[in-house]
């Protein structure tokens, strides 16, 4: 189970996706986007909302380079 912090109201949020991987730094911040995949699509979360619980089970993001 992955955890990170909604984007409007900060509380705690949980998916129990699988990593996919991670996008290229992307959007208003060129932030990298964790990617969850689960059975009714996928869950995209930028590394700035993942709990620190969180990426330490993941791979490392990509360079912002």
């Amino acid at each position: 189970m992955y955890e990170y912090k909604d984007f409007i109201t900060r509380k705690l949020r949980r998916t129990r996706g699988q990593f996919a991987g991670w996008t290229e730094p992307t959007g208003l911040l060129n932030a990298p986007y964790a990617v969850f995949k689960n059975p009714r699509g996928r869950v995209l979360v930028p590394v700035y909302l993942l709990t620190k619980e969180t990426l330490s089970k993941l791979p490392p993001p990509p360079n912002n380079e």
